[in-house]
């Protein structure tokens, strides 16, 4: 029985190991099977995993996460608002430590004065009867639905003077609108949250009842 050579399809004799032709060594039956059984597994092989770059990609900012950040950061500030109006709520209404004429002031001075030195200015004005001339801001109720107004230098200006009034002046409250000179007269109740706190207040002069 002749074999014929896989590799270059030459026949030699049944006894014969190599090819005689291209000297290519005959497999025995076990040499095959471990051929075949070879390159099967060669075959059925994981291909290896090349490198790859590895890549960072900036993660896009998350404006929701963004506004649900600002929107603690301003109900933090609240709340701290509200302990200090509760906080207040029950304590006797502030006397003067004079009772005769007022100490005169602008909106502007006594801004700076507290921005400058609380600690100077609470000296000069807390208790005292004060009577301050400004620009109305904002008309206001706190959550005790007590009316107040904001003074400030000009309407542009972020830091004002909150001016408190009783509920029975809020007829007269009705009548302002932001942006009109006024003055008013009340006392001193020191420096909560960058405003000035004034308590007892009353109108002595707008700018719509001087005209």
């Amino acid at each position: 029985m002749e074999r014929i050579c896989a590799n270059c399809g030459a026949k030699s004799d049944e006894d014969t190991s190599f090819c005689t032709k291209c000297g290519v060594q005959y497999l025995t039956p076990e040499g095959q099977q471990f051929k075949i059984a070879n390159e099967h597994l060669k075959s059925h092989s994981p291909a290896k995993a090349t490198p790859t770059q590895v890549r960072y990609v900036q993660k896009p900012v998350n404006f929701f996460q963004l506004l649900s950040a600002l929107i603690f950061i301003f109900g933090l500030g609240l709340v701290g608002y509200s302990v200090y109006l509760f906080s207040i709520a029950g304590q006797p209404t502030p006397t003067a430590n004079q009772t005769s004429t007022p100490i005169i002031v602008s909106a502007s001075q006594i801004i700076g004065d507290y921005a400058n030195n609380e600690v100077s200015a609470d000296q000069k004005y807390k208790n005292y009867y004060l009577e301050i001339s400004g620009i109305v801001q904002s008309i206001n109720k706190d959550l005790f639905n007590d009316p107040y107004i904001v003074i400030a230098p000009n309407k542009q200006t972020f830091n004002g003077i909150e001016c408190s009034f009783n509920q029975d002046q809020e007829g007269e409250l009705a009548n302002l609108n932001a942006g009109q000179s006024i003055t008013v007269e009340g006392i001193g109740n020191g420096y909560v949250l960058n405003s000035v706190m004034v308590k007892n207040c009353s109108i002595i002069q707008n700018s719509s009842s001087s005209q």
